[in-house]
């Protein structure tokens, strides 16, 4: 199963409230916008996702210049989260793609190889199955779903997650165990993160 065949939301639209007044997906770990290192991961592990974007949409297009994707703009992202998911879902066409791969762009830790193990379980399960991955005891992003869930994604309003989704009774479901705590570690944690001798 080609990865091409997959396709991979990245949700940068959020209003970053929790951050402070930066624009978490802007802010430089590394020396690179955490929203360009979440864009990097899921281009190193082949995949080619479309970037869903809201507020300071110029900012973080500007920040993704050089990288082949595709942006697609949620006037409703003031709305929450599940818009933001619901425009990328609607924007799908089901019968080009088997699949399609949820993740927030505020992961700057997300490995590439992550990424990948959790395609090749998605591909190993033929794409019937919702697939994520856990380290430990917690489960993280990112979160691949059947093409038949995009009716459910494209209809989430409001701050309104695909959790339900994944914890309902609709789909099986399938874990990639990972050692990567990047599959969860966001910026709204940056102290801990720190703490815990993350490079910032």
């Amino acid at each position: 199963m080609a990865s091409n065949s997959i396709a991979s939301l990245v949700l940068a639209a959020g209003l970053s409230r929790r951050f402070g007044e930066e624009n978490k997906l802007l802010h430089e770990v590394e020396g690179e916008p955490v929203v360009a290192r979440v864009v990097r991961a899921h281009l190193e592990a082949g995949l080619s996702p479309l970037v869903v974007l809201g507020y300071e949409s110029e900012l973080v297009s500007k920040a993704l210049e050089g990288f082949p994707v595709r942006t697609l703009m949620n006037p409703d992202f003031e709305d929450g989260m599940g818009s933001s998911i619901a425009a990328g879902a609607r924007s799908l066409d089901p019968a080009e793609i088997i699949g399609v791969s949820i993740c927030p762009g505020d992961l700057p830790w997300l490995k590439p190889e992550t990424i990948a193990q959790v395609v090749r379980l998605f591909a190993a399960n033929k794409g019937q199955s919702i697939v994520f991955p856990q380290c430990g005891k917690r489960r993280g992003h990112p979160v691949f779903f059947p093409r038949s869930a995009i009716g459910e994604l494209s209809g989430l309003i409001g701050d309104q997650g695909a959790k339900r989704i994944v914890e309902g009774d609709d789909f099986e479901c399938a874990k990639a165990t990972v050692a990567d705590s990047g599959i969860y570690k966001d910026l709204d944690t940056i102290v801990e993160n720190r703490r815990e001798g993350y490079s910032t």
